[in-house]
């Protein structure tokens, strides 16, 4: 049988199909899958931001298929989990699910056996465990990836009860510490920072400043606070609203984008491949300008977006920290000044004196650098008064100001912390205000032998290279390196 795929399936002709006996279960899955991935990316090249729909109703597809065909009454229960659990769902993804068992006995692993014979026929490839609720909690205990996955079960069919019973059970017992769980989540977005460091061809998945820096804040907020809403991430302090709105978007940019990958390459692919930045920049409805081409454009406004997630997540994360993993006697608060505190290790800013003097902009980062044996970070709140104050700046105002400027030329005599500083920075959005030339480099690609990350990050990496130069950094040619350091202007 095969389906019209110019329109997404019906749920009645899914389950009118599978349920025929005069049909084969394996092949007319297979070809429900086949088709319903094939319309869904047809419908996406029609209309790309279109995508969450499409999305929505393909998982609704999936969803059917697999109710209809799984096994009832056996006291088991069918759970999506992972990027299929939260309905993110490309035409390439893994299907990853769960297939929870009040007990274990012979008869229900040989129909769980049947059911899953049939799924390994189709053309997804499918990631699944079978396991009672104890064995879940147990395994999520040592396994970080698997608990991030349930955090996100969704029932697909069965026992409803067990499933209530599963979702309680994770949330309340809590098979990870809240503090262990938040630092485990921290090092795993380093460590795939210090693997995916290539920005020529990024990972829309991986690199720095995409969907993985967003799925962590999602899983973070639904581990520690179950089922949340957007009022009480609010009221807590742990973002804003306008803050929820840009995650939001920005996710929304990185799902269209991905989904045009697997679309393009007819394949799982989460790499933008220069083969393809032209056709997606083409399809989203971008178009070159006097300086740049359409590539450029269009890479450049997606660089622009990482930046700005690299600071959300940043915020959110602290904001994390600081309400709901501070004890009381972590929260005292401890002056510098009448304008900066410390609380823990984070620098805090007092909102009215802050405002009373322009320069404190350049003065809260010269005081991270003073104190940086006690000082790690902005805080949340701190990061989010410098954003607002920036953004609301006039150029004119520090252009003509001996003070801005010294401290600005401060930053970089520096013995540490330079390059963490100019971070800052550049997606404060201070390095677009104060020096404008930075506004053409920031987030652009320049295609030829020599840039393989943006030119604004090449920039900055330029600095910290020279200042570990000064400070005797490189083992090897020290001299060769001193003499080129002394005929730097």
């Amino acid at each position: 049988m095969v389906f019209v795929i110019s329109t997404l399936i019906s749920p009645s002709r899914i389950k009118q199909s599978l349920f025929n006996p005069s049909n084969d279960v394996n092949q007319v899955l297979q070809n429900i899958f086949e088709s319903s991935r094939q319309s869904a990316i047809a419908l996406y090249l029609k209309n790309p931001y279109q995508t969450l729909r499409i999305m929505h109703k393909q998982r609704l597809q999936i969803d059917c298929a697999l109710r209809t065909i799984f096994p009832k009454e056996i006291g088991a229960c069918l759970i999506a989990i992972g990027g299929y659990g939260r309905g993110e769902l490309y035409p390439y993804s893994d299907l990853d699910i769960l297939i929870l068992l009040d007990k274990r006995d012979d008869q229900k692993e040989a129909q769980i056996q049947k059911f899953m014979h049939t799924l390994w026929n189709s053309s997804y490839k499918i990631g699944h465990s079978v396991r009672s609720i104890e064995e879940s909690i147990e395994d999520a205990k040592e396994d970080s990836h698997l608990l991030t996955a349930i955090i996100e079960a969704r029932l697909i069919c069965g026992d409803a009860k067990l499933f209530s019973r599963f979702t309680q059970k994770i949330f309340q017992s809590r098979p990870v510490p809240h503090q262990k769980f938040f630092e485990d989540k921290c090092e795993e977005q380093k460590q795939k920072d210090q693997k995916y460091t290539v920005t020529l061809e990024p990972n829309i998945k991986k690199n720095s400043g995409n969907l993985r820096y967003i799925h962590v804040l999602m899983w973070l907020l639904a581990y520690f606070l179950n089922r949340y809403s957007l009022e009480d991430i609010i009221k807590l302090g742990i973002v804003t609203e306008e803050e929820y709105q840009e995650i939001e978007d920005a996710h929304n940019a990185f799902r269209i984008i991905r989904y045009g990958l697997h679309a393009l390459a007819k394949r799982k692919e989460d790499r933008l491949l220069s083969c393809h930045q032209k056709e997606l920049a083409e399809l989203l409805g971008f178009h070159s300008d006097n300086h740049n081409s359409i590539i450029q454009v269009f890479m450049q406004d997606y660089y622009q977006q990482t930046q700005k997630v690299i600071l959300l997540n940043k915020i959110v994360l602290t904001a994390i920290q600081e309400k709901l993993l501070f004890t009381q006697e972590e929260s005292i608060k401890i002056d510098y000044d009448n304008v900066f505190y410390r609380k823990q290790h984070l620098l805090g800013i007092y909102t009215k004196p802050f405002y009373e003097n322009q320069t404190n902009v350049l003065k809260a980062f010269e005081v991270l650098s003073q104190h940086q044996n006690e000082l790690t970070a902005f805080s949340a709140d701190s990061l989010r008064l410098l954003r607002q104050s920036i953004a609301s700046q006039e150029i004119s105002t520090w252009a003509h100001s001996s003070e801005i400027k010294k401290l600005f030329l401060g930053v970089f005599k520096q013995e540490a912390l330079v390059l963490n500083q100019l971070q800052n920075m550049l997606f404060l959005g201070f390095l677009d205000k104060y020096v404008p030339h930075f506004v053409t480099i920031n987030g652009l690609m320049q295609f030829d032998l020599y840039h393989i990350h943006s030119v604004d990050k090449h920039t900055l990496m330029l600095i910290q290279n020279l200042q570990d130069i000064r400070q005797g950094e490189f083992d090897k040619d020290t001299l060769f390196y001193q003499k080129m350091y002394q005929e730097i202007d």
